[in-house]
């Protein structure tokens, strides 16, 4: 009885431990920054890409900050960016990126 508890818990820990790789992977490899008053630089990465992107503050139509109910104690959050193209938009997402960084995004936007 004692041994499939142990094992059951040894698993528990296992699944939470590679259930957290990917996120941690993808906050290190991902970045939200101002650039200057008129572009912002996202990167996204998956495990064999990486997209760069420019975004001017003109064609972007909104951002959505997204904050998680378990990183909220970490001081993450994610964002959306809505940007226009041509007739259509086009949506980017950032994950797992500090509060603060967020934050000077969507400061920079309200100027």
């Amino acid at each position: 009885m004692h041994n499939h508890i142990l094992i059951v818990a040894i698993l528990a820990v296992v699944v939470l431990i590679l259930w957290n790789i990917p996120a941690y992977l993808e906050s290190k490899r991902s970045k939200v920054t101002v650039l200057n008053q008129d572009y912002i630089l996202l990167q996204n990465s998956s495990l064999l890409t990486k997209q760069t992107m420019f975004i001017p503050k003109m064609t972007i139509q909104f951002l959505k900050r997204r904050i998680s109910l378990w990183p909220e104690k970490k001081q993450i959050a994610g964002l959306t960016v809505n940007v226009r193209s041509g007739i259509t938009k086009r949506s980017f997402n950032i994950d797992y990126q500090k509060q603060a960084d967020i934050d000077s995004v969507m400061k920079w936007y309200k100027e």
